[in-house]
């Protein structure tokens, strides 16, 4: 019973942090974040499970929201960092078996990670992804991909 209930405040907080990334609430998209992970860590050694594709939409959504409060040059910068890195790192590994899906949020993560960087390859990342998620019908992440690229 305890693993059920840990499973759904865990698949709560992703969709939580979705939606309240979605709709630009990145304050509360990090309080998520950190609840998730206190409750991992609380959870040490429990068996969790749950539906693959929430773990792949959670990486890509914490990336972005890492990579969002990096730039922001806080105290916590490393920590922001270290999270988009590893959404970078996961996402690259699955685009490599599956670019179909992960080709544009790997190269939406890229460009995030390179506007952090000061880097102008965030431009061409931006423009990939959004030619990726056009070509590969995902309407509302090339729309996301547009956006990012209007703050950049």
């Amino acid at each position: 019973m305890k693993n059920k209930i840990t499973n759904l405040i865990r698949t709560l907080y992703q969709k939580i942090r979705y939606v309240k990334y979605m709709c630009g609430d990145m304050d509360a998209a990090a309080k998520h974040y950190d609840l998730q992970q206190e409750l991992y860590a609380n959870c040490a050694g429990q068996a969790t499970t749950g539906r693959t594709v929430f773990f792949f939409i959670t990486t890509f959504i914490d990336g972005l929201i890492g990579l969002y409060f990096a730039r922001k040059h806080r105290d916590d910068e490393a920590k922001w960092t270290g999270v988009g890195e590893t959404a970078i790192e996961h996402m690259a590994k699955w685009a490599k078996s599956c670019s179909w899906n992960f080709a544009n949020k790997l190269s939406l993560l890229q460009a995030e990670f390179f506007f952090l960087k000061d880097d102008e390859q965030a431009y061409s990342c931006y423009k990939a992804s959004i030619k990726q998620a056009r070509e590969h019908r995902f309407n509302h992440e090339e729309g996301l991909a547009h956006e990012k690229l209007a703050t950049y």
